[in-house]
């Protein structure tokens, strides 16, 4: 074990500080700014200054400082008045952390700080005991005392906080969670409505047969890759040609049949890349039923390999292998849903996914809770649950009711228009015309 952990890999440390989420789940309850100190005067003291910023923030916020580093050590530099100098140090430092930063690190970082840090409380808490022994001060209360200092921090992410010492701090994360926390819908009549789900919480989209569930998934993961964030897609149903199809049409605005004849569609794609700058990889799990688990560990692979996925979207549940093989499918649904959302929450993830409305469905306007195939419990485990049913406008029409949302308004609904040839689940422009048309015509009937 290196003699000083936080010296001897300081910048991968530091740069597990300002932009690892799991790291800090994982160590910021027992990494402090004290621990990037200089050991003399003469040591420089801008990864002492960068720790404080980035722990601060993410105790703050629960969030990685990230993108945002630039923007806080700005604010730092200000209030503390240092000099140009000092703060262009300050921002090269920001730009090597950036080049250092490896995602596939953070859980061998993650091992290699708590078994250090054990190993020290263990050794000083040894220390303790035997002075008070030879003090003749050693009391059953003391020993206890000790102990617990020495394992505190050590306990895993569960532990307590002051409800009302935190208050402002909870405060500051609730005005930052308007403006940058929660993703929108990017469909203008469902984000009227409610909001979508956070980091660490699952949803589900309920539809009968072709009635949009699929397209309702894409959709979803493409408005995550252009709000910035990485998208891991699994296609459990769907052959990995049709899903790329899909996705080719709906970002290009394409008919897929006209996709062999678009000549612009690699422009359109690119195009795109480049207004995102995220990333969306798409894993193929049709030859073989995945479990939870195996799709954790994929996602885990593929962060390893420097690809850190926010966002899991999985097509769709009734693909998803069970941990245990259950005669009842109702227990084995419970089983797969439970195992979602406690990885969502592991990893602070967006998960999607999908699930058959019964046959009842077909046709039908408001799907509700009451139209889940097989096991209604599933509405009960996640965050956000939005029924696809048919819309009054048309074929093409779509009624999305919000059957049950934990932290919003449920109960409630709107009309869109999808465009299933171009495998696009919400046509903005077409819905946008038809909304302000009726309220035009409501206007006008009011005033008459």
């Amino acid at each position: 074990m290196p003699t000083n952990l936080f010296k001897d890999v300081q910048q991968e440390l530091l740069s597990m500080c300002v932009f690892d989420r799991p790291w800090l789940r994982a160590c910021s309850n027992i990494v402090s700014q004290e621990d990037f100190k200089p050991l003399s005067s003469s040591k420089d003291t801008i990864p002492w200054l960068i720790s404080g910023i980035a722990l601060e923030f993410y105790h703050k916020n629960h969030e990685p400082l990230g993108s945002l580093a630039v923007r806080e050590v700005d604010r730092f530099v200000q209030k503390a008045r240092i000099s140009d100098g000092r703060k262009d140090r300050l921002y090269l430092f920001l730009k090597e952390l950036k080049q250092v930063y490896q995602p596939g690190r953070s859980l061998l970082l993650q091992e290699e700080v708590i078994n250090w840090k054990k190993e020290r409380a263990r050794r000083r808490a040894l220390k303790l005991l035997l002075d008070f022994e030879e003090k003749g001060t050693l009391t059953e209360d003391v020993w206890a005392e000790t102990m617990r200092e020495a394992t505190r921090g050590f306990t895993g992410n569960h532990e307590a906080t002051d409800w009302l010492q935190e208050v402002e701090n909870r405060s500051l994360r609730r005005v930052k969670k308007v403006h940058r926390k929660v993703p929108c819908f990017m469909v203008d009549p469902l984000d009227g409505l409610i909001r979508n789900i956070g980091r660490g919480q699952l949803g589900i989209f309920l539809a009968a047969w072709k009635m949009g569930k699929s397209t309702a998934l894409i959709w979803t993961a493409i408005s995550y890759m252009i709000q910035g964030y990485n998208v891991l897609y699994f296609t459990l149903e769907d052959p990995i040609e049709d899903t790329e199809d899909r996705f080719d049409a709906c970002i290009a605005q394409t008919p897929i049949i006209d996709l062999g004849l678009e000549t612009e569609l690699t422009e359109k794609l690119g195009r795109f890349a480049q207004l995102t700058k995220a990333r969306l990889k798409i894993v193929d799990g049709t030859d073989a039923e995945l479990s939870v688990h195996q799709i954790e560990t994929i996602w885990e692979r593929e962060r390893n390999m420097g690809f850190l996925a926010d966002a899991v979207i999985i097509d769709y549940d009734d693909e998803i292998k069970p941990p245990i093989k259950n005669k009842d499918r109702r227990f084995e649904l419970a089983d797969i849903y439970r195992s979602l959302r406690r990885f969502s929450g592991k990893h602070q993830l967006f998960v999607w996914t999908a699930a058959q409305g019964t046959r009842q469905t077909e046709g039908k306007e408001i799907i509700s809770g009451a139209d889940v195939a097989e096991d209604i419990s599933k509405i009960r485990k996640v965050t956000v649950a939005i029924g696809i049913g048919q819309g009054q406008w048309g074929t093409d029409a779509r009624y999305l009711n919000v059957i049950a949302h934990k932290f919003d308004k449920q109960h409630i609904g709107c009309q869109i228009w999808s465009d299933p040839e171009s495998g696009c689940f919400y046509d903005q422009q077409k819905t946008l015309k038809r909304i302000a048309r009726e309220k035009s015509k409501r206007n006008g009937h009011l005033r008459k």
